[in-house]
């Protein structure tokens, strides 16, 4: 009779134990469906491009837990400031450990340029180049002057690569006022020297890069991807002041 009781004993705590056990597997299973939204690339994003251009290209999908990357990027945020370091097929999850600062980028060996580009070298001095504040990853304005016009002709160019001897000039003529104004930290820094600057574009913006080089003058500017060209146009002696 005792031995009949304990078997039904040990019978129900192993029924229990193992309700309990399948109970705790499906919290398991089911805490690595919960779902997470991540970024995914819908269109190929090449080695280089800015994180700031790339709204169009992602979107944000429900992914379960177990299946999210590591570092999985949630908000373009996360991003800013950053360049794709390798390419990212259509499909993939954004990955923090994908981006790089421009910085990173350059020193190995400058933004990789994207597909079917070419690179063209500018030599321009440093107020030219927006007082030496460019770095590659930017993208920039190309403003040309020729004979007595000038015009913003391309936009939104991806720098790849800088060069030169843009460091912090100090007082010029080493009297002590300007050498005070160089050692104040709330000053801005004054370039001196020039620097060669590598632009992606396609063979017909690069011919106009290079006639306008040979033959007038080049500014370049440092441009917000969401930055419009409404208002622009050739300006010339006639209309400059209007």
């Amino acid at each position: 009779m005792i031995a009949a009781v304990a078997a039904a004993v040990l019978a129900v705590l192993g029924g229990v134990l193992l309700i309990t056990y399948v109970n705790n597997a499906d919290e398991r299973a089911l805490a690595g469906m919960e779902p997470v939204s991540v970024l995914v690339a819908t269109a190929p994003i090449p080695q280089g491009t800015p994180a700031e251009g790339i709204a169009p290209i992602v979107t944000a999908e429900e992914i379960p837990s177990s299946g999210v990357g590591p570092g999985a990027v949630r908000s373009l945020a996360e991003l800013s400031g950053l360049v794709a370091a390798t390419d990212i097929q259509a499909g993939e999850q954004l990955l923090a450990g994908r981006f790089a600062t421009p910085l990173e980028m350059q020193e190995f060996g400058g933004i990789p340029v994207p597909d079917g580009l070419h690179q063209v070298t500018l030599p321009l001095d440093s107020a030219r180049v927006v007082g030496g504040t460019v770095t590659p990853g930017d993208l920039v304005g190309v403003f040309i002057s020729v004979g007595e016009q000038t015009h913003l002709t391309l936009d939104k160019i991806l720098v790849t690569r800088v060069q030169g001897g843009l460091s912090p000039s100090a007082g010029s003529n080493g009297d002590e006022e300007s050498t005070a104004a160089s050692d104040d930290p709330a000053a801005a820094p004054v370039h001196d020297g020039g620097a060669m600057v590598t632009l992606a574009v396609n063979a017909r913006d690069a011919e106009t890069i290079i006639f306008a080089a040979e033959n007038g003058s080049i500014w370049l500017s440092i441009v917000h991807p969401d930055a419009s060209t409404d208002g622009t146009r050739i300006v010339d002696p006639g209309n400059a002041y209007r």
